[in-house]
Order: C-alpha cells, then sequence, then structure tokens
C-alpha cells in the first residue's frame, strides 16, 4: 500500500553584519519552557556529534529545530505524540501552554532590539491530492506558529520551486533552495527559516585585523587564517576547562555569542561540547565577571547542512515517527490520509557569518601572532585570549536563556560542511503510550 511521506526541512541563516535600532522589552515569566528548550538544544547537539565524528565544522540552529518539532507534536497522536514530547522534554507542560509560548517567543524576539534582525517563518506544503489537512490542526498552526498551510501539486516542476522560492525569500537569499524535487507520494513539507542579523555592540576595527595560526590539530602544521582583534573590558569566565567569553550583538542587552575555548590546547572541541549541559553553562554565564582582555577571534563563514535528522532524532526518541509500517501517527494533522503518513526525511540547513563588521571596536595588543597556548596573563598587562584552537560557541537570547544557535569551529578555513552520519545505533524505544491526556 502506498503511504504518504511528511518532509521536514529547517534552514536557517546566522549573520553577524551591521544594522539599525532599539526598542523596549518585555519580561518573560515562563522558566519551564526555556528549560525544556535549553535540554533539547544540548541533547540534540550531543547527537549530531555522535552521529557526525568527522572533524569538520558543526552548526545547529535548535531553536528553528524546537518550533518545527512543536507543529509536529500539534498533529501527532498516542505514542508518536509521547516520542515527540519526550524529544522536546515538554515535561508536564501542556500542549496549549507550549503554544503560547512558543507564540510569545516568535512575537516579541524581533522586538527585543531594533538594532538586530531577527524572524522565524513556518511554512506548510501539502499534497492536494493525496491528504485533507484538518481544520483543528489548520487553526492551531495558523494562531500561534503564523503559518496558512499551503496546497500543492508534489511531483511538479513548480512544487519544489515553490518551496525553494519561500526559503529563499525567508533567509534573505542565503539559502537559495534545499530541496531539488518533490515526489507525487510526498504528503507534505513542514519548513522553518530562522534568519539572525546584527552588529557587534563593540566592533573589532579592521585596521587591527591580521592573519594568525590556528592549530587545527596538536599534531598537524597550524593554517593561517584571518583574525580579528581588540582589546578592552569583556566578560569573561575560565576554570580547568574552558574559557568563555561573551560578545554582544546589537545594544548588547540581549541578544549574545559566546565563544568556548579549551583551556587544554589538545582537547577537542567536540569533547567540550560534549561534557557540557545547561545548568554548566548557566553556571559559566553567572560567574562571568569584566576583565581587561587583548581578544583574537577568527573570521568564519561556514554553511552545515544535515541531509537525514533521522538518526539525530531517533536518539532522542523520534524513530516511530519515520516507521512506514504503520506506526507513526499523525491522526491530528489530517482529515484524510493521516493512516498513511509518516516522516520520510527531516533535512537541516544553518549558515553563519562572523567578521569585523559584526564586532565592535577597541585596539588589539602586539605581538599575539603565535602565542601559545590561547590564554595568557602578564602582570600589569591585557590578559590575553586568542581562539587559535578548535572552539565551541553559542548564540543566545539572554531574556529567556534561548539558544538560538551552537556550533562548532574546527577549521575557521572551511566554508561548508555536510553532516556525514556514522553507523547508527538502534534508536531510543518510542515512548509508552500514555493513557492520560493534557488539557
Amino acid at each position: 500500500m502506498k503511504r504518504h511521506i511528511l518532509y521536514c526541512i529547517f534552514p536557517g541563516l546566522m549573520a553577524f553584519l551591521p544594522i539599525g535600532q532599539k526598542e523596549n522589552n518585555r519580561p518573560w515569566l515562563h522558566p519551564e519552557f526555556a528549560l525544556s528548550h535549553s535540554q533539547f538544544a544540548f541533547h540534540l547537539m550531543n547527537a549530531v556529534l555522535a552521529e557526525d565524528t568527522t572533524s569538520n565544522n558543526k552548526l545547529i540552529s535548535p531553536l528553528s529545530l524546537y518550533f518545527s518539532l512543536s507543529m509536529l507534536y500539534n498533529g501527532a497522536g498516542h505514542a508518536t505524540r509521547d516520542s515527540i514530547a519526550e524529544a522536546l522534554h515538554t515535561g508536564d507542560m501542556a500542549i496549549p501552554n507550549l503554544n503560547s509560548f512558543c507564540k510569545e517567543t516568535i512575537q516579541q524576539m524581533p522586538l527585543l532590539d531594533n538594532t538586530v534582525r531577527i524572524n522565524s517563518a513556518n511554512s506548510i506544503w501539502y499534497n492536494r491530492r493525496k491528504l485533507t489537512l484538518s481544520p483543528t490542526y489548520e487553526s492551531i498552526v495558523g494562531n500561534f506558529f503564523y503559518t496558512q498551510p499551503q496546497p500543492l501539486n508534489f511531483g511538479t516542476r513548480d512544487a519544489a520551486q515553490h518551496i525553494n522560492q519561500w526559503i529563499d525569500q525567508n533567509t534573505h537569499h542565503m539559502i537559495p533552495s534545499v530541496i531539488d524535487r518533490s515526489s507525487p507520494r510526498d504528503g507534505m513539507y513542514l519548513v522553518n527559516a530562522f534568519y539572525f542579523k546584527g552588529d557587534w555592540s563593540v566592533p573589532f576595527p579592521a585596521e587591527h585585523s591580521d592573519k594568525k595560526d590556528f592549530y587545527v590539530h596538536p599534531d598537524e602544521a597550524p593554517k593561517k587564517v584571518g583574525y580579528m582583534n581588540r582589546t578592552g573590558v569583556i566578560r569573561t569566565f575560565s576554570d580547568t576547562a574552558f574559557t568563555m567569553v561573551e560578545m554582544p550583538c546589537g545594544d548588547g542587552g540581549n541578544y549574545s555569542l559566546f565563544a568556548l575555548l579549551p583551556e587544554n590546547a589538545s582537547t577537542a572541541a567536540t569533547g567540550l561540547a560534549l561534557s557540557l549541559s545547561p545548568d554548566r553553562l548557566k553556571d559559566a554565564m553567572d560567574k562571568m565577571t569584566p576583565q581587561m582582555i587583548a581578544l583574537s577571534v577568527p573570521c568564519w563563514e561556514n554553511t552545515y547542512s544535515i541531509n537525514d535528522l533521522h538518526p539525530v532524532l531517533g536518539r532522542l526518541g523520534m524513530g516511530n515517527a519515520f516507521n512506514s509500517n504503520g506506526e507513526a501517527d499523525f491522526s491530528n494533522m489530517y482529515s484524510t490520509g493521516a493512516r498513511k503518513a509518516y516522516i520520510s526525511q527531516f533535512k537541516h540547513t544553518t549558515c553563519i557569518r562572523v567578521n569585523e563588521n559584526g564586532m565592535e571596536a577597541a585596539s588589539a595588543a602586539g605581538g599575539m601572532e603565535n602565542m601559545r597556548p590561547g590564554v595568557t596573563h602578564r602582570p600589569g598587562q591585557p590578559r590575553i585570549i586568542c581562539f587559535d584552537h578548535p572552539f565551541l560557541y553559542v548564540l543566545m537570547e539572554k531574556q529567556r536563556n534561548l539558544l538560538l544557535l551552537m556550533g562548532v569551529v574546527n577549521d575557521p578555513s572551511l566554508k561548508a560542511s555536510t553532516g556525514t552520519p556514522a553507523p547508527s545505533p538502534k534508536p531510543k524505544p518510542a515512548a509508552k503510550r500514555r493513557w492520560w491526556r493534557k488539557k
């Protein structure tokens, strides 16, 4: 029996470049949403690193995926719904509350700081020949996720073009296309496009940029890459495992990039990422103090694509949503055709550009060409922090403690990379069906 396929595609873009003005924000009163999201983000990153064991650069947008999985959550039923709840770490959070939190986040993020440009856009495209969408589901995704599902004739030349044009527009032409073609058997494409663009609160002057060594691996010759440099008061934290600096964006109050450098140059950045937890990261952020720093950070630009997130989400307990044997249940999504629907493929593409235009000004201390190790301090002089070996970074929306982006820079000279899944262990068993329902 033919079965309909539900595609989920999550392109995202992060670019640090200059832009415009400011607006007041509102308090955030929902810590359970932030906790759910942060737990999901760290488990997601760990699963990506477990699946892609290559030494390429890694980059994911946890918030983009969280919104998209939340839309799937609303359309799923029984064990499939429970497995998505497990992946999202919703705990006792009722679905109406989750939807309200997502809506409030989508609404408020662009208003927190008008000196940055940020938006999260969702779209749903379904096969008009095979499926009829549930009016209730249409109402939910329209009211809470700001998307109006669109019917398409999948399998025609125009179907993929329509979806790619939407992706291109909502990533400001940085990701022009994600899908090559559609099939008449496809049931639905669910797409989230996340875009961030902002300048650094204190930029790095271009005249202080230079070339320095970056030690991709302790046993290999270093690579010369472009660095941006500045000296000034910078919030930082250090312990025996890593040094972390904060690089605020916009007005500096809401969005910051936190870069984490392993103290030992021979320690892999992926190892540091796997050792982190939401609590440990928050503790480090709470302990950050302003210090006079001579900071050097490489410029980097990277596109990271995962063509199939099935193994990753299988590690989070969502394996049954991909089963074509009838185990997948999206009965709350469709009026007809629901028994034939399953997720056949997840795609996730994210881009980032970091350069001098995205950071701010101060003079760089001289004599840092080949400083080793990455962090040194001489009495009476600014502390030198040079990100000269692989490091981890996270982009935070600080008011809600939301992780917009998580990445690993193993080689700043690499422009693009693709997740190469290793042989996967058996996915975690699907969550047991609950015999009660949250209202």
